[in-house]
């Protein structure tokens, strides 16, 4: 009887385990048992560009060689990383931080307001030195560098966090993804919070020293914030409609019961000022840009910044409001009025509702302040 021809026997196709992101993959292209060298050892070289958002980013490979087991695959894969200490090869361009955070940024802005937009877009700008590496070759020394560096040029704790949510949510976007294996970014350190500095109010010198130089851009802006004690983000989001000129005042607060919806006095100091920003077809009463837009909170301070170099002075927009109270009581104001424009939660302060006598009684304080 003939003997019948033997079918050859496939390879094993087990291995031991799973690589990690980003290191390569070994498997089987023939099962049937045919080839010298059934496995494929591959190589990433970069990432597929998704066609549309929400598109899943995929690698791109590169095939290095065949083997005839798995094992001799894995050590295929193993020689070539040994050899290459750089990891990945550098002919094909990597996903970058700039364009994983234009794939993440969409879906991260859905619902939100145009000052977050902006807030984002400043955080960004922040991590720069990142925007043209390959997200899988940053690692957390690489944006700790960064935090290290703005502490140096004192900034703000906020922008601080600001950096290192951007670098977050880079992050965040490339595990989903497959883009990253680790959240470096979760590593970053902002330091200890420090003491909180003791606020300088300014000088009577320095404050007529900014009337004369009122033509400094936006140092109308620092002579409003220092005659009316209010908060940055309450100035920058005063509303057109809720400014008063003929009644002189305007609408606007926050953070507090107290603060929330209390009027502000317009002392004749600064009413040429808010005059001169008053345009009835904007949303907001402080728009320096052309679009109409809010400034942000981190865009103003930028602004300030300059305003304080350029005259030789050194304070921040919340020392305004510490300089408006100590002006009010020097000058004899009385002290729930104090307590009402300022919006700080006194035992005598129980109204909700502002009478024709009570604008009266602000502006009479307000109108104590001279230069």
């Amino acid at each position: 009887m003939a003997r019948g021809r033997q079918k050859k026997q496939a390879p094993s196709r087990s291995r031991p385990g799973r690589y990690g992101n980003g290191y390569g993959t070994v498997y089987m292209i023939d099962k049937t048992g045919c080839r010298r060298k059934p496995f494929v050892v591959k190589i990433p070289i970069g990432f597929s560009k998704p066609k549309k958002e929400g598109e899943k980013v995929k690698y791109v490979y590169k095939t290095i060689g065949y083997a005839t087991s798995w094992e001799e695959g894995d050590a295929m894969l193993k020689q070539f990383h040994d050899t290459h200490a750089d990891g990945l090869l550098e002919e094909v361009n990597l996903a970058t931080f700039k364009e994983v955070y234009d794939l993440a940024i969409p879906r991260k802005l859905v619902g939100t307001t145009e000052a977050t937009r902006k807030s984002y877009e400043h955080g960004l700008a922040l991590c720069s030195s990142l925007h043209d590496m390959p997200v899988m070759k940053i690692k957390t020394a690489h944006m700790q560098k960064i935090i290290d560096g703005l502490r140096e040029d004192g900034k703000s704790t906020s922008t601080f966090t600001l950096a290192k949510k951007v670098c977050s949510l880079v992050f965040d976007y490339a595990i989903k993804n497959d883009l990253a294996d680790k959240n470096y970014a979760s590593f970053i350190d902002l330091g200890r919070s420090t003491e909180p500095t003791k606020k300088v109010p300014f000088t009577k010198t320095e404050i007529k020293r900014l009337f004369s130089n009122d033509f400094v851009p936006y140092a109308d802006s620092v002579l409003i914030l220092l005659f009316t004690g209010i908060r940055l983000n309450e100035f920058i989001s005063i509303k057109t409609e809720n400014v008063h000129l003929k009644e002189r005042y305007f609408i606007t607060g926050s953070k507090t019961d107290a603060g929330k919806d209390r009027i502000i006095p317009i002392s004749h100091l600064i009413e040429r000022y808010i005059s001169d920003m008053y345009h009835p077809d904007n949303e907001f009463l402080f728009t320096p840009f052309n679009d109409g837009t809010i400034v942000t909170k981190a865009r103003y301070r930028h602004m300030f910044d300059t305003v304080m170099q350029q005259l030789n002075m050194s304070h921040t927009p919340h020392e305004c409001r510490h300089t408006f109270v100590s002006m009010l009581d020097d000058a004899g104001a009385n002290k729930v009025s104090i307590q009402k424009i300022a919006g700080h939660k006194g035992s005598d302060v129980t109204e909700k509702v502002y009478t024709h006598k009570n604008i009266e009684q602000l502006l009479s304080a307000i109108d104590l302040l001279k230069v």
